[in-house]
C-alpha cells in the first residue's frame, strides 16, 4: 500500500491517540529516502502523555522527529503509528538550543556540495508502481550541521541549533514552493507518496489555487532539487499543464 504523507495530516498512534500534526517531511534531497517524520504538538495535544519533557517549545507547540519505522500508514487525512518499540517523550526535540563560547562556533559545511541535486529522467512511472531497490537505511539521528544564532555577545556566548536529523536530509516544510525549470512557481507541496518497502519518495502531488484548487501528480524523476522551502522540477511549466488533474 502506498504511504501518503499528507501536510497538516493528523498523527495517531497505534492506540488512536491524537498526538498532533505532521509538519515537515525529512528526505534525502540525492536518493528522495524518507526517513523521518517532524510532528507537531500544540498544548492540548498529547499534554501529559509522552510528548512533554524535553521538548523545544516553539510558539507553545513541541517538535518531536518521528523515524519513518514508526509509521504504520498513510493517508489523505491522518498518519497512523505501528506500535512504538518506546515511549514518544524519549524521542529527540526537531531543533536543539546550545549556549556555546563565540570563540568555539564552528562553520557550516557546504551544504550546495553534500546535497547535490540527482539527475532527473522525463519518463512517468504510475502511482502504484515501485520504484527501484532501496538506496539508503538511515535509521539514526545525526544532528544536521549547528545554525548560529544571534547571541549576547557582551557575555562572550552565543546561541547555536543543532537539528537532530540525518546530516544528508532536508527537513521539507509544509505547502514548499514549487518551481518548474523555466523559473516559474507552479504551486506547493500538498502531499508526498512514498513506496512502502523501499521508503522513497515516488511522487509529489502539487495543489495550486485556494478556491478553485488544481492539483497534478509529478513523479520523483521529474524532481531536479529539493530543498527545506523549495521543489525544483526538471520539467518546464508548460509539461506541467500538460498532466491530467489528480483524481483520488
Amino acid at each position: 500500500m502506498i504511504i501518503q504523507l499528507n501536510e497538516r495530516a493528523r498523527v495517531l498512534t497505534f492506540d488512536g491517540e491524537n498526538i498532533g500534526k505532521l509538519e515537515r517531511v525529512v528526505i534525502n534531497p540525492r536518493t528522495r529516502a524518507v526517513t523521518h517524520l517532524v510532528v507537531e504538538a500544540g498544548k492540548g495535544i498529547g499534554a501529559g502523555k509522552g510528548l512533554g519533557g524535553g521538548s523545544q517549545e516553539i510558539g507553545g507547540a513541541t517538535h518531536k522527529v518521528v523515524p519513518l519505522e514508526w509509521v504504520a500508514s498513510g493517508t489523505r487525512d491522518e498518519i497512523r503509528l505501528g506500535q512504538a518499540p518506546y515511549p514518544i517523550d524519549q524521542l529527540p526535540s526537531y531543533e536543539e538550543k546550545h549556549y556555546v563560547m563565540i570563540d568555539e562556533r564552528t562553520f557550516l559545511e557546504d551544504e550546495q556540495v553534500r546535497n547535490a541535486p540527482a539527475p532527473a529522467m522525463y519518463w512517468y512511472p504510475p502511482l502504484s508502481g515501485q520504484m527501484g531497490p532501496t538506496y539508503m537505511d538511515i535509521t539514526g539521528y545525526v544532528p544536521n550541521p549547528a545554525i548560529p544564532v544571534t547571541g549576547d555577545e557582551e557575555k562572550g556566548m552565543t546561541q547555536r541549533i543543532d537539528r537532530n536529523i540525518p546530516e544528508d536530509t532536508v527537513a521539507l516544510q509544509e505547502n514548499a514552493e514549487v518551481v518548474a525549470a523555466d523559473g516559474k512557481t507552479v504551486g506547493k507541496v500538498d502531499r508526498v507518496f512514498l513506496d512502502p518497502e523501499s521508503r522513497r519518495a515516488t511522487h509529489f502531488l502539487i495543489s495550486r489555487g485556494f478556491l478553485f484548487k488544481t492539483e497534478k501528480l509529478v513523479p520523483e524523476h521529474w524532481i531536479q532539487e529539493v530543498d527545506e522551502e523549495r521543489v525544483h522540477l526538471a520539467v518546464d511549466s508548460a509539461l506541467l499543464e500538460k498532466l491530467p488533474e489528480y483524481q483520488e
